[in-house]
């Protein structure tokens, strides 16, 4: 027949093999693993790369920094002995500074630190520069004081030079002054010694005569000594146009046989000098009278306690401190 005959056909379903299953579970958490894994040694490198780019920053800012500041400093060197030995010891600090600073970057877990001591040496070098500029002013100012007290006492020792040869000037004056004064003064007393000398009066007609005093005050004239108990001097003064009218003073020294001159204070002795020979001279006492240029006749009388001694008397009588006339007498 041709009845048709339809093919049957049976279809069978493959088992889940559960091997495979846990197989491609451990691949999927392998490869998640790995995923995982190269993630974070990224993020790790990633995290030293930026540890190592800081640190370098770092350095070159340390360095840039230092050179900048030792830059500065030495600047602001010159000739100014103490100025430089700041620098100097400014300069030795900011090494140490440096190498400590490079300490703490090397360790790379004191970053912070080395950044703050970063800052401590910039505001050092600012200290530095102030102090070296305040210095450099004082110094400044110091000089032109010193220049100003150069000046100054160039001025004053013009002055002083000048001074000084006004004073030379005014001395050489002085002394010239001086000079004619004194021989001013010589001439003028050489004439008023000449003067002087001139109106002496001299004295003439000495008269001495020893005296014995009675008990009614009456005296009688005796020449032997141990009758004498005073004696009497008598002269004439002369006339003379040169000397001045007035009170004139004469004195009488009276020299005993010994040649020693009768002086007693109480009696009016003193002292004198004689100008002819500028010396001193004792005399036994004075007496004054008034003078009108014509003979006067002046007399005085010597008692003294003690008495007399038989020899030579000498008498000289002064005026205007020269010898105006001299007389001798005996006593027996």
């Amino acid at each position: 027949s041709n009845e048709s005959i339809q093919p049957t056909t049976t279809q069978k379903k493959s088992p889940i093999n559960p091997i495979l299953i846990v197989a491609g579970i451990l691949r999927i958490c392998a490869i998640g693993f790995l995923v995982y894994s190269n993630s974070g040694k990224d993020r790790v490198i990633d995290q030293t790369v930026a540890e190592l780019e800081e640190t370098e920053a770092l350095r070159q800012e340390l360095e840039t920094q230092y050179n900048e500041s030792i830059a500065e400093l030495e600047a602001m060197r010159g000739t100014n002995s103490e100025m430089n030995a700041l620098i100097d010891a400014q300069r030795a600090e900011l090494e140490e500074q440096r190498a400590k600073i490079a300490g703490l970057i090397g360790s790379k877990k004191e970053l912070d630190a080395a950044r703050r001591e970063l800052k401590n040496m910039k505001a050092q070098t600012d200290e530095y520069l102030v102090k070296i500029e305040q210095l450099k002013a004082d110094n400044e100012l110091l000089a032109a004081t010193n220049l100003q007290l150069g000046e100054e006492k160039n001025a004053l020792t013009a002055d002083l030079e000048e001074e000084r040869t006004q004073n030379q000037v005014l001395n050489e004056t002085k002394a010239k002054l001086v000079s004619e004064k004194t021989a001013l003064t010589e001439q003028n007393e050489s004439l008023s010694a000449t003067v002087n000398l001139a109106s002496v009066i001299k004295v003439a007609d000495i008269k001495i005569d020893g005296f014995k005093r009675k008990d009614d005050g009456k005296t009688k004239r005796k020449r032997a000594a141990k009758s004498v108990d005073e004696i009497k001097i008598c002269f004439n003064t002369t006339e003379n146009e040169v000397a001045k009218t007035g009170t004139e003073t004469f004195l009488v020294r009276i020299m005993s046989p010994l040649g020693e001159t009768l002086f007693m204070e109480e009696m009016g002795s003193g002292l004198s000098k004689n100008l002819s020979n500028d010396e001193e001279f004792r005399f036994s006492k004075s007496v004054e009278t008034e003078y009108n240029n014509t003979a006067e006749n002046v007399c005085m009388r010597w008692m003294p306690e003690t008495g007399f001694q038989s020899g030579k008397y000498q008498v000289e009588i002064y005026n205007k401190g020269h010898l105006a006339g001299t007389q001798s007498f005996e006593l027996k």
